[in-house]
């Protein structure tokens, strides 16, 4: 791998880190949500299924909730948390679509339609040769040569 090529891949990549960010964050996200909505959640709305004389009643559980000022935490993280996400993702579409502007501006369009394959819609070098229909070996070799080409206008 040439150094141009490296440097191409390099900066193809960040997209893919930032979807990866995202998803982390997300679960984090999701994480947080959890802890509010049990919480938050009234002791009548959690009822617990119980078989007694030969009957299934319906039992209340008692949920000790914490103090309100530690609701009101989590929310206002949540709320922080969501704003963050927002902006990632709007970063992330930023990176995409100048990723996409440079790849077409660097490469032929052979080598273009490849390069957003691999690197923006995140498929292997199999699923790019049925979707061009053309050989592994070939699509390996168009993207070496788009990437030289990518790396060589950096």
């Amino acid at each position: 791998m040439t150094d141009n090529q490296r440097k191409a891949i390099d900066e193809l990549t960040k997209y893919r880190e930032a979807q990866k960010d995202i998803r982390h964050h997300q679960q984090r996200l999701e994480a947080i949500e959890t802890k509010v909505n049990r919480t938050t959640r009234s002791c009548d709305s959690i009822m617990q299924q119980t078989f007694v004389d030969g009957e299934f009643l319906s039992v209340p559980v008692v949920v000790q909730s914490g103090c309100q000022q530690a609701a009101e935490e989590l929310i206002d993280t949540l709320v922080d948390m969501r704003i963050q996400y927002f902006r990632m993702q709007q970063d992330a579409e930023r990176l995409c679509m100048d990723i996409a502007v440079r790849i077409g501006d660097r490469c032929d369009m052979k080598g273009a339609r490849v390069l957003r394959s691999l690197y923006l819609y995140g498929q292997s070098l199999e699923q790019v040769a049925v979707a061009e229909s053309y050989s592994y070996r070939h699509v390996k070799r168009v993207r070496n040569q788009a990437l030289e080409k990518y790396g060589e206008m950096m």
